[in-house]
């Protein structure tokens, strides 16, 4: 900020789509929360326009700049985005029976299913969040229409009645998954995709702390070795003098 400016307040932002059942994307909308806000804010985004989800305070979109005079405290409202893109390109395929269908056609259908997914950089967006965030899919399949329900590589968990295929798509990995079941009667449940971070909180343990115990290790399989030598001389001593005694 320049001088004798107020700084920005804190803000966070979650950036929600949706998407038909092949994966395209309809439309892209931000929820914008600031927390503990002053009351007058000022906020920039390219939207086409903007609802206030507080309060019924105007909220003015002029150009890219947003801003509201509202009561202190915490303040959210919503803004759609001008464009549609997303960082990943998410394609999905439903094939019944060896058969590439719509999900308009597979809907009350039977047979053998495939549902494809795929997930690809959109090469016209700033990469730096599909190289750094990971993608959780999430299928979901209701047991009264689908079994037999399997997927390589995927996390396949119950909730009541139905069966939610999770998929993980790694930062900077374009990836593709099959998720095979049996239909009747076909209705493919809500399919979300969301993006996160990807951190891996794993603590190694020092190595060091162990080479004293590795050194004890060793020596007693230095011992063991020459007991056991020991007992397979005695053995033999045994059976000469088994002989004799014969």
């Amino acid at each position: 900020p320049s001088v004798g400016q107020q700084a920005a307040p804190p803000k966070e932002e979650v950036v929600y789509a949706h998407m038909g059942a092949d994966g395209r994307v309809d439309r892209v909308y931000v929820v914008n929360a600031f927390p503990e806000g002053s009351g007058r804010l000022v906020d920039h985004g390219n939207y086409d326009h903007v609802i206030n989800l507080t309060n019924t305070d105007h909220i003015t979109l002029t150009g890219d700049r947003v801003e509201v005079n509202t009561e202190p405290g915490d303040f959210y409202y919503q803004g759609e985005l001008v464009g549609s893109a997303l960082p990943w390109l998410i394609d999905v395929e439903y094939v019944l029976d060896g058969n590439r269908v719509a999900s308009a056609e597979l809907q009350g259908a039977s047979g053998e299913l495939e549902i494809r997914v795929s997930v690809r950089a959109n090469r016209a967006v700033d990469p730096v969040f599909f190289e750094n965030y990971m993608l959780q899919i999430s299928v979901n399949l209701d047991t009264q229409y689908f079994s037999q329900i399997a997927s390589g590589g995927a996390t396949i968990a119950s909730n009541g009645q139905t069966k939610v295929v999770n998929l993980t798509s790694l930062p900077g990995k374009e990836s593709s998954y099959v998720i095979t079941t049996l239909a009747k009667n076909a209705h493919v449940g809500q399919i979300q995709v969301a993006g996160l971070p990807y951190e891996m909180f794993i603590e190694l343990p020092d190595p060091a702390a162990y080479v004293s115990d590795l050194v004890v290790l060793q020596d007693a399989i230095a011992k063991l070795a020459d007991g056991v030598g020991s007992f397979t001389s005695g053995v033999d001593e045994l059976a000469a003098a088994s002989g004799e005694l014969s």
